[in-house]
């Protein structure tokens, strides 16, 4: 039985395209109880702190020192933290359907709760749980707009549904986005 207990200040790998970078806040407290067996390792608790960032999970890694490939089974908790927080940590990886690259390079921010499981094989494993995103900004706010963007999803299996809101002052324009989108075609139909 293990645990770390750890603050990071100021760290983060960077790379000679910045927008490749992985940056952390400023200030993060890493806590974490696990146990590593011969080929898993079972997460009782990780927690992720700083200002705008709280994550915490816990589960497993089987296969992790095997020559097959690895299965997880994390059950992963967001309380409130600020995506740009989030987005800014990742590296910058490019797969079907999903730009991190992108959402770095035009920043992205907004508030993040979600409560979501990650299971099945590497490197596809499905994803089951919810997100919500409020306050959503890319770049910068519309014009007039008193916040940015409600975004909703939930993601079942290898699919995700979704709803959009976006308001200027008081009133909805541009209706309700909601439908199913694959995580590898993306697709929506629009209802005012």
């Amino acid at each position: 039985k293990g645990e770390f207990i750890t603050q990071l200040k100021s760290c983060s790998i960077n790379m000679q395209d910045p927008i490749k970078s992985m940056i952390l806040p400023q200030d993060v407290e890493i806590k974490s109880k696990f146990n590593i067996f011969s080929n898993n390792i079972i997460f009782d608790n990780i927690d992720v702190k700083s200002q705008n960032l709280h994550v915490a999970f816990d589960g497993k890694i089987s296969n992790c020192f095997s020559k097959t490939k690895p299965s997880i089974d994390l059950n992963v908790r967001l309380d409130k933290s600020r995506i740009e927080d989030i987005i800014d940590a990742l590296p910058a990886f490019k797969i079907e359907g999903i730009d991190v690259y992108a959402l770095k390079k035009y920043r992205f921010y907004g508030d993040v709760l979600a409560n979501f499981s990650i299971q099945g094989r590497l490197p596809e494993p499905n994803i089951v749980g919810d997100f919500y995103i409020d306050n959503a900004i890319l770049i910068k706010p519309i014009e007039g707009a008193s916040k940015g963007a409600t975004l909703k999803f939930n993601f079942v299996g290898k699919q995700v549904n979704f709803d959009v809101e976006k308001r200027k002052g008081d009133i909805c324009y541009g209706g309700k986005l909601s439908g199913n989108v694959g995580l590898r075609r993306c697709g929506y139909h629009h209802g005012g």
